[in-house]
């Protein structure tokens, strides 16, 4: 995010986005900006935003946690592990295009990441193979 500049922000196929490497792997990254994200770049007017530095990041996660009461352990990785679900269950995109997304090579590297929730299972599974009758119920 540090090394994020005006050149990142760039129009791929009509759509603005996001665009680089990632410094970790090299792998090229692309990510659509939404509404939140303009949001952001107009309260800081720009695609830098104020971060702290990565050794005091961890510990003031640690303390936003026990502050708010998620009693769940939150590290950096923790956002990877969020966008990629958001990416899959949320958004509905593919693995491909959340692989792209998240700058990762290849589906085996997207596997510690993500987790199909049953709503991802429900949009995709053939409706006409559903029962449309919610309220009543076979057995008792």
């Amino acid at each position: 995010m540090k090394v994020l500049s005006p050149k990142n922000l760039q129009l791929v196929e009509g759509k603005h986005c996001i665009v680089g490497y990632r410094m970790k792997t090299g792998t090229e990254y692309c990510i659509p900006v939404t509404e939140r994200v303009w949001a952001l770049m107009d309260k800081y007017e720009g695609v830098n935003l104020p971060l702290p530095m990565l050794d005091d990041y961890n510990p003031l996660l640690r303390q936003i946690m026990f502050t708010v009461g998620i009693d769940k352990r939150i590290t950096s990785h923790t956002a990877r592990k969020t966008f990629a679900d958001w990416c899959i269950n949320e958004v509905g995109l593919s693995e491909e295009a959340t692989i792209v997304a998240m700058g990762q090579k290849n589906a085996k590297e997207l596997t510690p990441y993500r987790k199909t929730r049953p709503k991802r299972l429900l949009a995709e599974f053939p409706t006409d193979l559903m029962r449309r009758e919610i309220d009543r119920v076979p057995f008792k």
